[in-house]
């Protein structure tokens, strides 16, 4: 019996299927791996209607204040990805670094160059958003 077996066509991948176009996160960062991964794990596609940076700060705050570690350092990841959309480069930093402070998603390369995660992030929103509106 054949059940098993797949056939010689489909088992060949074609060279297009094995070649995949970067996206337009990835273009952005270009050779820089290290952001790349940070922002595609932080960054919402679309963050518009998901509060202010300054919300979600208040709400890790609040949460820490009751030794809820896991969920403050899901408000301080939030927070940054608000940050990182409305272009607060410091509150990037504050955010990612209290979060990392809380759980082990550390994001060194949006720690480390907030001021390019931001750069980039802006680039991003400009063009992946106006695409989403048109």
């Amino acid at each position: 019996m054949k059940l098993w077996r797949k056939k010689k066509e489909e088992a060949r991948a074609s060279p297009k299927e094995a070649e995949r176009e970067p996206g337009l996160l990835e273009k952005l960062c270009s050779d820089d791996k290290a952001l790349y991964e940070d922002l595609s794990w932080s960054m919402y596609l679309d963050p518009r209607g998901k509060g202010t940076c300054a919300e979600a700060m208040k709400k890790a705050e609040a949460f820490e204040r009751e030794q809820k570690k896991s969920e403050a350092a899901r408000e301080y990841r939030q927070a940054g990805a608000l940050a990182l959309y409305e272009g607060n480069v410091d509150e990037v930093k504050r955010a990612f670094d209290k979060s990392a402070e809380l759980s082990q998603r550390k994001l060194p390369r949006i720690r480390e160059a907030p001021d390019k995660a931001v750069e980039i992030a802006r680039h991003y929103y400009e063009k992946e958003l106006k695409t989403r509106t048109a």
